[in-house]
């Protein structure tokens, strides 16, 4: 259209003739008419055409895996500690770099020396006091010899009663516990001898209609319970007596020659301590033997001031139990005997350490199988299998939380040499259970309306609700126990049906953890 065909803005309203009006109405009123019969004979591939921008899976069946899935890090197998052995403290002086790889023999931590050596110095003069010490080993070795006595009199007392309690067993204990098994034993066949009587007479009782089904049922049933009981009664009998007496008998002669034993051994130590307190007193009286023994057990500490590495390893710094000591252990930082400076893990045998909720927990066991995947190397899937679940929740330090958490040690069956350090974190899928031949479908196929649950399965190109039953989910997938059948096409949830609500997605059953199928 020009600009001259546009209508002036300064122009009055016309008014339609009636004529024109009625021409108007009508030609609406047949553009809907022609717009129905449209809609109502479309053509099928445009219907299909409309199906089809519906997304759909399939109804697939296979192997559905149930799994716990944890966070953790690495640790090695096995390790080995650097300790000082010193008494006192002393100053670090030089540290190997952590993250380094050590040979054996390499000087791994260096301590200051200075002050060893001036004791050193110091015990050159020890051999004017040698005449107080030689009357402190005397006093020593008096009360070595009550000390002994007391001990030695304890020991007897232990295998006197040690002799009593076999008595009081094979006496006493033995022959209650054997009758009473016995008489549970007696007691189980008269039972059953009951229950046989009731049995028998049920069908001519049912027969003159005195009792119903569900009577004779009950007294099958009773009559298999005295049987599993009589059963029971004789292998509890048989059990305690090919194993748990010979057990228990066995249990009080070993105390009893633990403790003959024991009376022996305390004769020879204190034979032994008197003979070392005597040596003692005589070594006192040898002055420049005492002054050079010391002077050789200073010089032998002197040389553990240099702490070398046992073995070829990974200098990883502190106890790992214990992270929040690293920043510690520094140059120009004190130290003490026993404590861990330095951690040689042995990277060809590697562990995981998991920490799982307290919800998942009672779910988890030994030798359960586990795939670990490593953060830093997220295409290599490692296999393993749990070896140890803590009793107890793990301390959270100063991080307090409601939610508890437990450690659990999940054995590294095989893995490339030199990859995996300890420290990293991971991810553990812990298999709880598995079912070989489960039906499953997409969550997103599935609704709840009314605590039912719901999906649209495709027939003749159009979706049709169908009831459904399910059972456990995991993070994509729930498995369907009926309703359904392998191969069926049916709607996702999120993909939007015709005429449905929408919705915030089924509510599943709670399941042992999460899933994965395959």
């Amino acid at each position: 259209m020009s600009t001259h065909d546009l209508p002036s803005t300064q122009a009055p309203e016309t008014t339609l003739p009636w004529y024109r009006k009625r021409a108007v109405s009508q030609g609406l009123i047949g553009f809907a008419v022609l717009f129905v019969a449209w809609l109502l004979f479309r053509s099928p591939d445009i219907a299909q055409a409309e199906s089809d921008a519906v997304e759909l899976k399939r109804v697939l069946r296979g192997r559905f895996d149930v799994l716990v899935r944890e966070t953790g890090e690495l640790r090695a197998v096995q390790f080995t500690t650097i300790r000082p052995r010193i008494r006192g403290s002393a100053q670090i002086v030089s540290i190997a770099p952590e993250g380094t790889f050590v040979s054996e023999n390499e000087v791994l931590v260096s301590l200051d020396t200075t002050e060893m050596e001036k004791e050193l110095n110091t015990r050159e003069i020890d051999l004017q006091n040698a005449e107080g010490n030689l009357e402190i080993a005397r006093n020593e070795l008096r009360i070595q010899e009550l000390t002994n006595d007391a001990n030695l009199k304890q020991a007897e007392l232990d295998l006197r009663f040690a002799k009593m309690d076999l008595q009081k067993y094979l006496e006493g204990d033995a022959l209650l516990e054997r009758d009473q098994l016995e008489l549970a034993v007696e007691k189980a066949k008269v039972a059953l001898e009951k229950a046989e009587d009731k049995y028998r007479r049920m069908p001519e009782l049912r027969d003159k209609e005195f009792v119903s089904a569900f009577e004779v049922r009950e007294a099958e049933i009773a009559l298999k319970e005295a049987q599993s009981n009589l059963n029971a009664a004789e292998k509890e009998l048989e059990v305690w007596l090919e194993y748990t007496h010979p057990r228990q008998q066995q249990d009080f002669e070993s105390k009893v020659d633990l403790a003959d034993r024991a009376l022996e051994r305390t004769q020879k130590e204190c034979e032994s301590l008197i003979a070392g307190k005597e040596n003692e007193i005589r070594a006192r009286d040898k002055n420049v033997n005492t002054i050079s023994e010391r002077v050789d057990i200073i010089k032998e500490e002197l040389e553990n001031m240099n702490l070398l590495a046992p073995q070829p390893g990974l200098v990883v710094y502190g106890d790992p139990n214990r992270p929040w000591e690293r920043d510690r252990i520094q140059v120009g930082a004190d130290t003490y005997n026993g404590q861990i400076l330095i951690t040689l893990p042995d990277v060809s045998r590697m562990m995981m350490r998991a920490s799982v909720n307290e919800v998942n927990i009672n779910k988890v066991v030994e030798n359960q199988p586990v795939e670990v995947i490593v953060d830093a190397i997220p295409d290599l899937a490692l296999k393993g299998k749990v070896t140890k679940v803590a009793q107890l929740a793990a301390s959270q330090g100063w991080r307090q939380s409601e939610v508890k958490e437990y450690n659990v040690e999940i054995s590294i069956d095989s893995h490339p040499p030199d990859i995996l350090k300890p420290g990293m974190s991971a991810r553990a899928e812990i298999l709880i259970d598995s079912l070989p031949d489960a039906l499953y479908v997409p969550i997103e196929a599935i609704h709840e309306r009314g605590g039912k649950h719901y999906c649209y399965v495709l027939e003749r190109g159009k979706p049709v609700q169908r009831q459904v039953q399910i059972g456990v989910s995991n993070d994509d997938d729930v498995v369907v126990i009926a309703g359904l059948e392998e191969g069926q096409e049916v709607c996702l949830f999120s993909a939007g049906v015709p005429n449905e609500p929408a919705s915030s997605g089924p509510t599943l059953p709670k399941t042992n953890g999460s899933a994965k199928s395959s």
